[in-house]
């Protein structure tokens, strides 16, 4: 069992100190511990310490894990992908310059078979490795390879399968959740896309890859069939040919699938989803009558794929990565146009080589554009306050966004109306705000009924044994969004909700639009009108009395997630309406929604209606499929409009992107821009400390016509926002930098079908910064280093002024994002509040606990943990106190930090006191920033696994100073490590108290002598019984009523926990005999036969005797009532024996006490399998190993590395022999590498073992342990090699092998050289054979020389009578054929030519009988 698993278990007993004794105790004595310390008397203050940790609360902890849970286990089951080797359809496609649908079908079905049998091939492989995977999906198109479920810990093991080219982590992207608001196209130009430019989407699939899609609503239809671009058949063949598990739906929605639930249901059919991605089709394609109620998409005339990726199980709120790379594949086999993918992962790392990024690069190089939402959590800080402005990487933009080829979408507001009504109630009048109108409600309800919650938030609980139904709730603001109280109130049978404000946030007025009316009233009216209701007053009144459009139409939404990525790239790239969208819902519903999501599909429409545009146009014929893809992208981000704030100053680059998606225009505009260096519509600067930057754009004009545009530039920062009590923060707010030099053309001429470059150089040398000072007044502070420099740069069309000029050309935008200063500058960490340092995410109350009755527990929260709870600082010390000693108390030491920046690397170390390593504790890859998401995120960072025990190679370490550091780089090339080093003392050792009475005064004294952590608090005791407590500063403490025989202990605690005292006696005391073993370890293990035994026994009748397993021991009188004792006690052998010491006073009272201890002089073994070599491009080597001991317990280091320890699980576990196989991986360098293998027992008996692996390219013959091996590149050659002329044998080990071998059931014999004999005969243990060509051993007739031989079945050589085919034949002893007479023991025989016989025959003149011999 581990350590936390018994932590968690363990519960604390009476007797903490004296009686944890079986496995915290459980630990190896060395030689060196085993001599005899001085002893000094001490008292067993157990019941004690329990008493004074109740008092000091100490067993109050709470574990942050039973909060908080670990991620990936070993055994735990996660999704993978699997990319196998070999080239794609899509890959070959874009080689070719083609799109994937116009590939020949003789290709597609080629290539389908053939990567169908490598998929095959490499599963069997897999299955041959043992390792167990779950398969889910297959891909073929874009992507190579399959998906499934495998325990963590395999992931290694299946990297390893030949043909498995990587292995990703599928990624989790959470279910879209029902919002709450509605928008309008009149944003982005559709009507006039439609009614200008003609285009509406014919011929233009758009794949939604979403929770669901209802292809019989009303609104799904298409005004022409014949405009389709994929018909009836079309999609019949396809599902045929590429075993698509599909069908055909309608024309609008000519296929679709449940890709996560692998079944026919495209219906979203969960509540709680509010039908999703039915919105969004509508958003993107919707072809419903406006006039008659119906609603148009973007693309009206588009067709639209049904990807549904989302499970109809309301209880499994995600998808994974692999389901919707499987939609992609499919979506690219049906010829889409587009790819709408609302949803995403917030604040995520950006890796080009993961399996979902290669998808939609290889599909965007194939012709797809894909338009994805860029998120709803605002800035790392949404919900919680606006940032600190020294914090600048505050986007949490979301991935799949980040891919540079995907267009990330922001969110924008519609047009909407505010609302104001008077509320009253007898003895209450008030306001209320909000986008709902409440007239109908009123009108609905002569008695309309208002009823309190109580003061509580509208959470369910909120609700019980209180009617609701058919009336207007009341409720206080806070725990829970305002959608979710709506929801919950219509859900009890509510009206109605009103919100009353709590005055610590901003009051929204522009709220509602959720499932039932909302207003919200300020936190004084709402008190005022929970008091008229406790009254009995409860008629409610409710009158329209004002209604105005909300001034923050059009503009970015709170919630839309700003960028930029890790890597400084600038997401989201656009803008599109995203708050309060009205689209379809099932069932021919409509309904209202707001977020990115919604603004995704605008743009994915728009993109439709572009493709449509570029697919038209004959100037465009000559782009292959993926620069149009690129070029519709650039259009659209070209011709956006710019988005102004409330203030009049443009929205952020990094969250308007570009702007607001303008159709019309990307399809009129003339000119397109870009920048020179990479030809994308946008410029990252990324980071620089130069005070000056240059821009080239290179701008391209596909007319037959001049254009000249003016060329505007601003640049802007983020503006300070000062404040009196603490940390200036950002304002969120792009305001201008003044002071700013630019240097370019005031105007630009592009000359018809030619391209030109336009250079603007910015120079901030003499910037300003925008700033806002605590009384709101606008000033500017210093330019600084570690500040975004950002902005657009603009080309208006020159005639826009001329009067009577109309064919005007739109405006061209290129935004543009830079980092002046060192992007891996600004900190990783949160500050530490412990230390001083202002901290953003203050956690102050957020783990206070209330119970059922109401009564409240605050928990002072700290930057450190230990025993998985709150920790503070020393008071002026400004070091935290560990004792690593098993006592559950300030045992271990553990962070919780606030990441404001996603770290690519962090690594927990020890130092020691000169800050040099000791130890790595935990090393963590792509851990997230902590962002709070309006209350769904984390604003910490919480993992067990960076716990320190205290340890350093499995030893506890030396009392002192220790540094526990956090180490951490962002994810950006070439970025530099910071570090955060936390000093922590390890303090193992108790205060020393001497303390004395006066029976005069009833006063206690004591001396302490304590060179740790420092004393927190003494607890005073009479006769066991706590009494009081004293402060750490504290000497003497007055007693009252003390009865003569009392015994009195002053108990001190230092800070890390440690206790240790002092007994002083008032008058004779009696009692049996207190021994005390110091020396002899309770469950201790030893590696000698002799086990010292020494103590104390305290007594104050005086001791008569003392034995140590029934040997009289002697003793000393150290002072008084005290006696000292110092022995060694034998054993034979090895085992598990019992240390008994009795003490026997003067009165003839008796004490014993027995402990437990294993003697182990028995050292382990290792035996190891291990390659001497390996190629030089071989970076790791795999050490086979077999470890053994007489004891059930074991402890590998591998260089210094604690590689593996069988840990103890009780005392009868531990005798059973350890055999164990371990396998371990070491990194290797180039040359050789000598490697230690150190194995500890369960007494510290040490076995050391060095081995050599030679890293290098290695031809050759080399020996190892006695035995030949041949290498080729240090890789051993097995069976059959050929070296010149001269063939070898080399077993499967690679060891060359000598003496007779089979091989394909033939035989060969190898000399002790080695080398293979052939055409030789060969003498073996008083037996000839003979090899043939080739080295086969010979049977049955050989001629050799002109003679004959035979070999028998088993190839030894014949001599003597041989009877072959019923015939007798003659062999020498030489193994010769004999012919002729032949005198054999006194008898003639004749044998022919041929060698045969004679018989009954005569041969010249002499008969031979029917035997063959001579008849004289």
């Amino acid at each position: 069992m581990s350590l936390k698993s018994w932590k968690k278990k363990k519960k604390m007993t009476s007797y903490v100190l004296a009686s944890a004794l079986v496995l915290s105790n459980l630990a190896y004595v060395a030689p060196a511990a085993a001599a005899s310390p001085t002893p000094t008397a001490k008292k067993d203050y157990a019941s004690m310490v329990k008493q004074f940790k109740q008092h000091l609360k100490v067993n109050n902890r709470h574990k942050l894990s039973e909060k908080l849970k670990d991620k990936f286990k070993a055994t735990e089951q996660v999704r993978v992908i699997v990319e196998v080797e070999g080239q794609t359809p899509v890959e070959l496609a874009t080689k070719q310059g083609k799109l994937y649908k116009d590939l020949s079908e003789s290709i597609k079905d080629s290539m389908a078979v053939n990567l169908e049998k490598q998929q095959a091939t490499v599963k069997d492989k897999i299955k041959a490795k043992g390792v167990k995977l779950k398969y889910k999906n297959n891909f073929s198109t874009a992507f190579n390879g399959f998906s499934g479920e495998i325990a963590f810990g395999d992931m290694e093991k299946l990297e390893a399968v030949e043909g498995v080219k990587h292995v990703y982590l599928a990624n989790e992207y959470k279910r879209p959740v029902k919002p709450d608001l509605k928008t309008s196209k009149s944003f982005v130009q559709a009507p006039e896309t439609w009614a200008d430019a003609g285009l509406k989407g014919e011929g233009m699939v758009v794949a939604v890859i979403d929770t669901g899609v209802d292809p019989s609503h009303k609104d799904f239809v298409l005004s022409n069939a014949s405009t389709a671009g994929l018909n009836k058949n079309d999609v019949n063949q396809i599902v045929k040919k590429d075993k698509l598990k599909g069908k055909f739906y309608t024309q609008k929605v000519p296929y679709g699938y449940n890709y996560f639930d692998q079944n026919d249901t495209i219906l979203d059919k969960g509540y709680e989803t509010g039908m999703h991605g039915m919105h969004v089709a509508g958003i993107v394609a919707a072809n419903g009558d406006e006039e008659h109620g119906g609603v148009k998409g973007m693309a009206p005339e588009a067709q639209v794929l049904a990807m549904k990726v989302f499970s109809n199980d309301v209880l499994f709120p995600s998808t994974w990565s692999d389901v919707y790379l499987a939609a992609i594949d499919d979506s690219i086999k049906l010829g889409a146009d587009v790819l709408n993918m609302s949803l995403g992962e917030v604040a995520s790392f950006y890796s080009k080589d993961s399996a979902e990024d290669v998808a939609i690069t290889r599909a965007t190089n194939n012709g797809i554009v894909c338009s994805m939402s860029a998120g709803n959590s605002g800035t790392i800080s949404y919900g919680w306050g606006n940032p600190y402005y020294k914090n600048p990487d505050i986007g949490v933009v979301e991935a799949p966004g980040l891919n540079p080829d995907g267009i990330s979408v922001a969110a924008a507001n519609n047009i909407s109306t505010l609302y104001q009504h008077a509320i009253t109630v007898d003895g209450f009048t008030g306001v209320g705000y909000g986008t709902d109108d409440w007239t109908n409600v009123a009108a609905e309800s002569e008695d309309l009924q208002v009823v309190s919650l109580n003061g509580g938030f509208g959470d369910w609980e909120d609700y019980e044994d209180v009617d609701v139904v058919g009336k207007v709730v009341l409720a206080q603001r806070g725990e829970i969004s305002f959608a979710e109280k709506a929801w919950i109130a219509a859900e009890a049978g509510a009206f109605g909700i009103i919100v009353y404000d709590t005055g610590s946030s901003t009051f929204y007025k522009n709220q509602g639009d959720f499932d039932i009316p909302f207003m919200l009233i300020s936190k004084k009216e709402g008190q005022s009108l929970e008091a008229a209701i406790a009254a009995g007053h409860t008629s409610l009144k409710i009158k329209q009395i004002d209604k105005q459009q909300d001034p923050d139409s059009g503009r970015i939404t709170e919630f839309s997630s700003w960028g930029t990525t890790p890597g400084l790239e600038l997401k989201p790239e656009i803008t599109a309406p995203g708050g309060k969208i009205i689209s379809t819902l099932n069932d021919n519903q409509y309904g209202e929604m707001s977020g990115t999501s919604m603004a995704a599909p605008h743009v994915a429409g728009g993109a439709a209606l572009v493709q449509q545009y570029l697919q038209k146009d004959k100037r465009f014929t000559g782009l292959s499929v993926s620069d149009r893809t690129h070029l519709a992208k650039t259009l659209l981000m070209n011709t956006a409009k710019i988005i102004d704030d409330a203030n009049g100053q443009p929205f952020s680059p990094r969250l308007q992107g570009a702007g607001m998606m303008q159709t019309y225009n990307a399809v009129k505009t003339p000119v397109y821009v870009v920048n020179k260096s990479n030809g994308q519509a946008k410029v990252e600067l990324k980071d620089f400390t130069s005070k000056q930057f240059t821009m080239t754009l290179s701008a391209k004009n596909v007319s037959k016509k001049d254009v000249t545009y003016t060329v505007k530039t601003n640049v802007l920062a983020d503006t300070q926002k000062q404040n009196k009590d603490g940390e200036a923060t950002n304002a969120l707010i792009a305001g201008n930098l003044e002071g700013v030099v630019i240097d370019g053309p005031a105007k630009v001429t592009i000359p018809a079908g030619a391209t030109k470059d336009i250079t603007i150089k910015v120079d901030i040398s003499k910037a300003k910064v925008p700033a806002i000072d605590t009384k709101g007044n606008k000033k500017t502070v210093a330019l600084k280093e570690d500040m975004f420099v950002e902005g657009f740069v603009r080309l208006i069309d020159a005639d826009k002024n001329v009067a009577g000029k109309k064919e005007l050309s739109p405006d061209l935008t290129i935004p543009y994002v830079g980092f002046y200063g060192k992007w891996d500058r600004p900190s990783i960490l949160d500050g530490f509040k412990d230390f001083g340092e202002s901290r953003f995410y203050d956690l102050q109350g957020m783990f206070d606990w209330e119970d059922e009755d109401g009564n409240k527990e605050e928990f002072p929260v700290h930057d450190m943990l230990s025993d998985d709870w709150f920790t503070a600082p020393v008071p002026d010390k400004g070091f935290y106190a560990i004792s690593p000693n098993g006592d559950w108390m300030q045992d271990d030491i553990n962070v919780l930090p606030a990441f404001l920046r996603n770290a690519a690397e962090v690594q927990v170390n020890i130092l020691d006191g000169n800050k040099q390593l000791l130890r790595r504790v935990k090393l963590e890859k792509n851990v997230f920033k902590s962002y709070f998401d309006d209350g769904y995120g984390m604003p910490f960072s919480y993992n067990y696994d960076r716990t320190w025990d205290g340890t350093v190679k499995g030893q506890v370490v030396k009392d002192g100073l220790y540094y526990y550091q956090v180490k951490s780089a962002i994810d950006y090339k070439g970025a530099g490590y910071q570090t955060k080093d936390i000093p922590v003392f390890v303090d193992t050792t108790e205060p020393k108290v001497s303390a004395s009475f006066d029976p005069e005064t009833s006063v206690v004294s004591w001396k302490t002598v304590e060179k740790g952590s420092g004393v927190q608090a003494y607890g005073i005791f009479v006769n066991g019984e706590f009494v009081d407590e004293t402060t750490g500063d504290e000497n003497s403490y007055e007693l009252a009523d003390v009865p003569e025989g009392s015994s009195i202990d002053v108990l001190a605690v230092d800070y890390a926990y440690n206790f240790g005292g002092d007994t002083v006696t008032f008058g004779d005391v009696e009692g049996d005999p207190i021994i005390i073993n110091f020396s002899t370890m309770p469950y201790g293990a030893y590696n000698s036969n002799e086990v010292p035994v020494s103590g104390v026994v305290i007594n104050e009748v005086g001791l008569k005797s003392l034995t140590v397993n029934g040997k009289e021991t002697k003793f000393t009188h150290s002072g008084p009532g005290g006696y000292e004792f110092s022995t060694t006690t034998t054993f034979a052998k090895d085992g598990y024996y019992d240390v008994i010491v009795k003490a026997v006073d003067k009165s003839n009272n008796t004490s014993s006490i027995s402990r437990k201890v294993f003697i182990d002089t028995t050292a382990p073994q290792i035996n190891v399998s291990a390659p001497t070599v390996v190629p030089e491009k071989t970076d790791k080597a795999t050490l086979k190993l077999n470890l053994k001991d007489n004891f059930n317990y074991l402890s590998l280091f591998v260089d210094d590395n604690h590689e593996y320890e069988k840990a103890i699980v009780g005392p009868v576990d531990v005798l059973k022999p350890a055999n164990d196989n371990v396998e371990v991986k070491v990194a290797l360098k180039k040359g050789v590498n000598k490697i230690t293998l150190k194995l500890l027992d369960l007494s510290g008996n040490e076995t050391v073992k060095e081995i050599v692996i030679n890293r290098a390219n290695v031809t050759g013959w080399k020996q190892e342990d006695g035995s030949w091996y041949y290498y080729k590149n240090s890789v051993r050659a097995t069976k059959w090699f050929k070296e010149g002329n001269t063939w070898y044998y080399l077993g499967q080990d690679g060891k060359m092998q000598t003496g007779w071998i089979k091989d394909n059931n033939k035989w060969y014999f190898l000399t002790k050289s080695g080398t293979m004999a052939e055409n030789q005969w060969v003498l073996d243990r008083g037996k000839w054979y003979y090899l043939g060509s080739g080295g086969v051993m010979k049977t049955g007739w050989v001629a050799l020389k002109g003679k004959w031989y035979y070999l028998n079945a088993n190839g030894e050589m014949a001599t003597s009578w041989k009877l072959v085919g019923g015939k007798w034949y003659y062999l020498n002893a030489n193994g010769e054929m004999a012919t002729g007479w032949k005198l054999v023991s006194g008898k003639w025989y004749y044998l022919n030519n041929s060698g045969q016989l004679a018989v009954n025959t005569t041969i010249n003149g002499y008969k031979v009988d029917k035997n063959g011999v001579w008849i004289k």
